[in-house]
């Protein structure tokens, strides 16, 4: 086993060959085994394997991680994010990277705390968290930075960050990275440098020439499906139309998945536009805004957050199972939980109303003098954040109680005192109507002036939209629209943030600073 150590490093396939000559049985300690598993895990990995079932790494985790931290202890925490993350379950992922971040702290390893901070970028990027993994990829390549023997480490980080950086389009901050690689002599990154360039030439800098040369000079087997269709645009505008149905058809070849042709045909819908082919444009237009929409409610329906809380929750249930000495005090238990819950829910109802009324009487009170109507917006946003997000908190609290209920008993007393209000808020358009008529009267009519000049958008987002202008949190908003999807919200905001920008409203500026104003700091509270 030390042999295969050894190889580790350098030789990864001799290190799995040797791994795999041992038989686990004939392991005699603990220690032996955890160890066994953790060196197998760490050769699948880097023999480009990916494993997606914990069984193996379980092994070593289990062991380790209740010993004094160690670099097993590290690399234990680093493969049982890896397997997390090849399964798709990225938020616990993400933990376990960040334990593992902690022990690579203390042990001052700035080459795996690169390779753990990548990792979890690259969570947050199959999350569609883009600001997220730029941050992660920017303490990526400090680390990699420290190091000279981790070179090729941070340059491969740096080209993922101007990657980021492009689908933020966030292009100054892109070109101020790609800048940084002109001294590399490595072919794919120096390709992948060029194909990055010529993408902000085309969408940034609207110089199709120059972008369609820049790609020209990239070897083609390092070209993606949106380099295919990038270059098809660029030929378009340029009238190669030929050349330009060309490229479209590579594309089309690249794609994956759906959403990737989705993307073609929204592309190609523009191409035909510009041509003046419109009866041609719409279906595709029509089947690639249909995927859009698609995909979003499978986000909402799937989301990180959701994932992310179910983790935790599994994580307090185990817990939860150690403290308990028998069946006896878990019944006991439930049952207080179930009094605890009623009583909540009583005292939450009065202080509901309570803070109905209150808030009621400082909007009446409320007097637009030497303010801007932006501000003054803020300030009521503020005002119905605290309330609805109060409320929305405490709900969600107690739809926890009900899915962590032990009994069928519990679950039917909790469910029959809250199913009501909880659907009463779900479900009762009476709330929004309310929500668009504060933000009328108190921000210069936005929601009746978004109706009449953004037309596209429709009544399910307005009521999205409603509740950001209001400056409810994500969480808050994926509660009140059944959808527990805070980050996959981000999407959908930004999309509406772009049909804004598109549109030809009179009062675009006021309705994107209204979207992005700060939202208020939600207030802790003693549980």
């Amino acid at each position: 086993m030390s042999a295969a150590e050894s190889f580790l490093q350098v030789k990864p396939d001799s290190s799995l060959i040797l791994l795999k000559r041992i038989d686990p049985s004939t392991l005699a300690t603990r220690r032996q085994k955890a160890k066994y598993a953790l060196l197998l895990s760490a050769a699948l990995d880097k023999n480009y394997i990916d494993v997606t079932s914990d069984s193996l790494i379980s092994i070593a985790l289990n062991y380790f991680s209740r010993k004094t931290e160690s670099r097993d202890q590290l690399l234990s925490w680093y493969y049982n994010g890896i397997v997390l993350k090849n399964a798709g379950m990225y938020p616990p992922a993400v933990v376990s990277f960040e334990k593992a971040a902690t022990i690579a702290g203390k042990l001052q390893d700035s080459h795996q705390l690169g390779l753990i901070y990548r990792n979890i970028a690259s969570s947050f990027d199959q999350s569609n968290n883009i600001p997220a993994a730029i941050q992660y990829l920017e303490k990526a390549v400090s680390c990699f930075s420290i190091n000279p023997a981790d070179s090729l480490y941070h340059i491969y980080a740096l080209s993922s960050l101007a990657t980021e950086y492009t689908v933020n389009r966030d292009y100054a901050q892109a070109k101020q990275v790609l800048s940084s690689l002109n001294g590399t002599s490595n072919k794919t990154i120096i390709g992948l440098r060029d194909a990055l360039a010529a993408e902000i030439a085309i969408k940034h800098d609207k110089d199709y020439k120059k972008g369609i040369s820049e790609y020209m000079a990239v070897p083609e087997y390092l070209l993606s499906m949106v380099d295919f269709i990038n270059i098809a645009y660029a030929y378009s505008v340029e009238g190669e139309h030929d050349l330009a149905d060309m490229w479209l058809k590579k594309g089309y070849s690249a794609a994956k998945n759906q959403p990737d042709s989705a993307t073609i045909d929204y592309t190609k819908s523009l191409i035909l536009f510009n041509r003046g082919r419109a009866a041609e444009a719409f279906p595709l237009l029509k089947n690639a805004t249909s995927t859009q929409d698609s995909l979003t409610r499978a986000l909402l329906s799937d989301s990180v957050s959701s994932a992310q809380r179910d983790y935790f929750r599994e994580e307090a249930l185990k817990e939860k199972v150690k403290s308990l000495e028998n069946r006896n005090i878990s019944i006991v238990l439930g049952l207080l939980g179930v009094f605890a819950a009623i009583m909540a829910y009583l005292i939450l109802s009065h202080k509901s109303r309570e803070k109905d009324r209150h808030l009621k009487d400082l909007m009446a009170q409320q007097v637009i003098n030497n303010r801007s109507i932006v501000q003054l917006s803020k300030d009521n946003a503020s005002l119905l954040s605290t309330h609805y997000s109060e409320r929305i908190r405490q709900i969600d609290k107690i739809s926890n109680q009900y899915f962590n209920a032990d009994t069928k008993t519990q679950k039917e007393v909790i469910f029959r005192h809250f199913k009501d209000y909880i659907q009463s808020i779900n479900d009762d358009n009476v709330f929004y109507d309310s929500l668009y008529n504060d933000l009328d009267k108190y921000s210069n009519g936005i929601m009746s002036k978004l109706r009449a000049q953004v037309p596209r958008i429709n009544g399910r987002n307005q009521k999205i939209i409603a509740m950001f202008f209001s400056g409810l949190s994500y969480e808050t908003v994926a509660i009140l629209t059944k959808a527990p999807s805070a980050n996959s919200l981000k999407t959908l905001k930004s999309r509406l943030r772009d049909m804004i920008k598109e549109s030809d409203a009179a009062d675009k500026t006021f309705f994107l600073e209204m979207l992005d104003m700060k939202k208020p700091q939600a207030r802790k509270t003693k549980e």
